[in-house]
């Protein structure tokens, strides 16, 4: 076949073929901030940026004005395609001067593969220095456990069980635990490629540590096969499963999530996870197969519920939303009736409303006041521990007689789950068990999620910051809006906090997470002997010497309040619905035994 250019017959000229690279490994950095930059020429803060560039592929960051310690808390995703080339370039720019501050190449092969590094990088030149969270995952399945059937991990299993016993309870305080991840694979995606296909991949995340999958391209049950660990440093911190596909632009489209905290972790128990929307309240087309192991030292875990969490650094800010903030208000709602109705029947008995019922009140406030010494209090509060074990035995047995079986669903011989009108049930056993505990019921609304997996329990939004734009002199219409959306977003915020704190004292008293519980019935038994053996200005001296001694002898100490890092850790109503589970579709006939062999191994 010929054709004319420009009038002279010619063979047709063919394009050459666009040559599609397939990367062998996934480079995740995490930039979060830098130190010590130099000055631009002039002697003025810089406006740094930082640029990276791994083979023919480059980022760069946001600008940050006039800074010398700028923070970033930005995402990058970058590429290795040949083995022979992993070096990654660092450049710290100035946008005003457009000049390079200082700059630093990594070798990458010199960095554990499947693990999240934390490291400060020491620009040359000592122009300052960079932190990163640098992790290189996703490589091939012949670089890692191909079959996972065939291992078993018996040997290092029962090592790291030795590592963690309570005879080495003081050794290293912030290695709570250890965690392995087993993927196995995924099945009935939602098709993101026009084809009706997918190239899904996995990302796992703990706090800060994130790695990933392969992908497996042009398939919506791909076969990972992939064996992921991490250090635990806190027991309370949740995993986070996302399953994304893979584009050729270098995006990344959202297919299904799941969460899953550490406590609530049955070990060795192969099973499938069915996968929720970007807000965890919804499900997700498809599930996930996994294998989870936690070790864990009950000691350290314990020592470490009482200090501030882990400050997760890519986190959103949460904005104002109407919705959000109605069902705050609600959630509040629900608790300050509860207390207008005590507040009610205390005023009737001292109105004298029923002569029985304000003459029985008199009696025991005379005897109570009488009687009363500090050691009560702790005791006071283990009481309503005992209520709450004993009406949580009673929903639990009304529950088990109206179902008439057990919560956890089972399998037949044929290998499918027996069916339910009910999807979510472990949400329904969670409403169930709570509904005898609580005065009112929570409002119907379904809220939005927040930023709550951020480290603090306080709201994120500096007041002071809030107060200074609200006082300052709006110029334009936009500006003042700006001020009103930032005042309600404070509002919002501490309605979520106040209502979250009622939520997590009620949820610690409830038994909703055991070891929690547990955990606060240990010490106020402990407080409750202390107080009656020791004399309370002794108790109220060693604790401000401790006070006043602690940036003494810990300089980088953060100041804390053990009680709201402790409730940071008990999951609030709209936690437990990002963590409850849908019921997975039938399991397929094959995964039967592989689930049985795994409860074998147990």
């Amino acid at each position: 076949m010929t054709k004319a250019v420009r009038g002279v017959i010619a063979e047709t000229q063919k394009r050459p073929a666009k040559v599609v690279q397939v990367w062998q490994s996934v480079v995740n950095i995490v930039l979060v901030e830098a130190k010590n930059l130099t000055p631009s020429s002039n002697g003025q803060p810089p406006d740094p940026y930082v640029k990276f560039k791994l083979g023919s592929e480059k980022y760069k960051s946001k600008v940050v004005s006039k800074t010398l310690a700028p923070k970033w808390l930005e995402q990058f995703d970058l590429h290795i395609f040949d083995e022979n080339n992993q070096v990654l370039e660092i450049s710290v720019c100035d946008k005003h001067s457009n000049t390079v501050i200082g700059k630093k190449p990594l070798d990458l092969s010199k960095f554990e593969r499947e693990e999240t590094q934390e490291t400060w990088i020491a620009l040359e030149e000592n122009a300052g220095s960079v932190l990163l969270l640098l992790s290189i995952s996703g490589t091939a399945t012949s670089d890692t456990v191909v079959d996972l059937q065939e291992f078993t991990g018996n040997d290092i299993r029962t090592a790291l069980a030795t590592k963690y016993d309570w005879v080495h309870s003081f050794n290293n305080m912030k290695d709570v635990g250890y965690l392995s991840v087993k993927v196995f694979r995924a099945q009935n995606l939602a098709a993101a490629d026009i084809g009706g296909k997918s190239d899904p991949f996995a990302v796992l995340e703990l706090v800060n540590a994130r790695l990933q999958t392969h992908t497996e391209y042009k398939t919506l049950n791909p076969e990972w096969n992939k064996l992921f660990t991490f250090a635990v440093k806190d027991i309370h911190s949740v995993l986070e499963v996302t399953v994304y596909d893979e584009d050729p632009n270098k995006k990344v489209e959202f297919l299904g999530k799941v969460a899953i905290p550490l406590i609530k972790i049955k070990n060795c128990e192969k099973r499938w996870y069915a996968l929720k929307d970007r807000k965890l309240e919804h499900r997700a087309k498809g599930q996930i197969l996994l294998e989870l192991d936690v070790i864990w030292n009950p000691f350290k875990a314990a020592v470490r519920t009482f200090n501030p969490r882990e400050k997760k650094f890519i986190a959103q800010d949460p904005k104002f939303k109407r919705a959000v903030f109605m069902n705050n208000f609600n959630r509040l709602k629900t608790f300050a009736l509860g207390i207008l109705e005590v507040a009610e029947f205390v005023e009737s008995c001292w109105n004298w409303d029923s002569y029985t019922r304000s003459s029985l009140a008199f009696i025991s406030f005379l005897v109570v006041v009488y009687n009363f010494e500090l050691y009560h209090l702790p005791l006071l509060i283990l009481i309503f521990f005992l209520r709450s074990y004993v009406y949580k035995r009673v929903a639990e047995e009304m529950e088990f007689r109206m179902r008439g079986r057990s919560f956890v669903p089972s399998v037949d011989r044929s290998g499918s789950v027996e069916s339910d009108d009910d999807n979510d049930y472990l949400a329904e056993e969670q409403s169930l068990k709570s509904s005898l505990f609580r005065t009112k019921s929570a409002p119907a609304s379904s809220p939005l999620r927040s930023s709550q997996s951020s480290s603090s329990l306080l709201p994120t939004v500096s007041f002071r910051v809030v107060v200074l734009r609200a006082n300052e002199k709006a110029t334009s219409l936009k500006e003042k809006i700006a001020a009103v959306q930032d005042t309600l977003g404070l509002v919002q915020n501490w309605l979520d906090f106040i209502a979250s704190l009622f939520e997590r004292v009620r949820n610690t008293l409830n038994f909703t997470t055991t070891y929690l519980s547990a955990l606060a019935i240990i010490v106020l038994c402990a407080a409750t002997v202390l107080l009656y053996f020791v004399p309370v200005r002794w108790i109220i001296m060693a604790w401000g010497i401790n006070k006043f001694t602690k940036k003494l002898r810990n300089p980088h100490f953060i100041p804390n309040n053990e009680l709201l890092d402790f409730l940071s850790r008990v999951p609030c109503d709209q936690e437990l619905r990002w963590y409850s589970e849908f019921r997975p579709d039938p399991i397929p006939s094959g995964d039967l035994g592989e689930r049985e062999g795994s409860a074998r191994k147990r």
